[in-house]
This record gives structure tokens, C-alpha cells and sequence, in this order.
């Protein structure tokens, strides 16, 4: 499908976020710009603890020298003329969906543009598995509940109390995700 990004230059750097389980948790946006270029990365994907959605792939991507490994689609930073190269490298060849697609760009792409993983979630943090007294410290500028992490035991959301900056660590879980390294 054909996708338009409307920037003023191919230099310019974006930030893609998913739509509803997604907090931003710093307006600071010159030092986010500092950070993602300290990378020295055409794209900064976010890392996660779970290698989603195939799971037979995990060995396929690089050692971390933290517990996130995987890249996550729901949070990522990049140049205007990478992401463009990104959504125009082919059909999805490994899953179909978003995230599949990362992956398979992620592992075969490396000719395209330098990308890079968050490991130490610097400017993304992933919820999935992660203790919420963890998500409550994190200095990243986003926050991504994906998969469920984002319920508390009663099935409701916790992002409205999040983003007001309510500490979230003692709040029950629907769910405690652990994943297999």
C-alpha cells in the first residue's frame, strides 16, 4: 500500500508510535533528537524480552547485553529517507503483520540502512513481561504497554493513571507475562 510522509526533508527524523498503548512520558524532544543521534543509527528500533510473533526466529537475531533483545514495531525512531526504504522493501515474507515485517526488514535489511536496537531503553520502553515497578522508573521519553501489559487485575487500563505520572508498581496485574529467554 502506498504510504506518504510528509516531512520537510529525507534527514529529518520521525518517531512512529502505536496508537493506544503508547505513553509519552518526556516532552524533552532536543535531547530525544540528541539521543537517537548518539546512536549513530538510520533507525532506532525498540527492543523487547519477547521475540514476537515467531518465536523460532530468536536465535536469528544478535546477542543483548541486556534482557530486550527483539525489536518491537510499536515504538521506533528513524530518518525520513530510511523508514521510506523500510515500508518499501517488499511484501510481509515472514508473518503477516507489523510486527513480522520489522523482523524480516530488521534481519535482511542491513544493506538498506544502519539500524540499531534499543537495549537499554534509552528512548523506548517496552512493558511485555517487565515488572510495572520497573515501567515506573524508566527514563525513556516512550512508554509501550504492548500485548496486554497494560491491564490491571480488574481488566482495566492503568495508561490514563500512568501518563499523569501516578506510580503504577503496586497496582495488581490482569496478568504476569514471563517469557523464556
Amino acid at each position: 500500500f502506498p504510504v506518504t510522509i510528509l516531512a520537510p526533508n529525507d534527514d529529518e527524523i520521525i518517531v512512529f508510535v502505536d496508537g493506544y498503548d503508547v505513553v509519552q512520558r518526556r516532552t524533552d524532544l532536543e535531547e530525544f533528537e540528541k539521543e537517537f543521534i548518539n546512536f549513530g543509527a538510520d533507525i532506532v528500533w525498540s527492543a523487547e524480552t519477547n521475540c514476537w510473533p515467531n518465536k523460532w526466529m530468536k536465535n536469528m537475531f544478535p546477542n543483548s547485553p541486556t534482557k530486550y533483545r527483539w525489536p518491537n514495531s510499536g515504538t521506533f525512531a528513524g530518518r525520513v529517507w530510511a523508514i521510506k526504504k523500510m515500508l518499501d522493501f517488499g511484501p510481509y515474507r515472514v508473518n503477516f503483520d507489523d510486527q513480522g515485517y520489522v523482523h524480516d526488514f530488521f534481519l535482511r535489511g542491513s544493506e538498506i540502512c544502519k539500524m540499531k536496537l534499543d537495549y537499554y531503553q534509552t528512548l523506548f520502553q517496552t512493558g511485555t513481561g517487565i515488572d510495572w515497578s520497573e515501567l515506573d522508573n524508566t527514563k525513556a521519553w516512550f512508554v509501550h504497554f504492548n500485548g496486554k501489559s497494560h491491564l490491571n487485575a480488574n481488566g482495566e487500563s492503568i495508561l490514563n493513571d500512568y501518563a499523569t505520572g501516578k506510580a503504577i508498581g503496586e497496582i495488581p496485574r490482569l496478568v504476569s507475562i514471563a517469557f523464556p529467554v
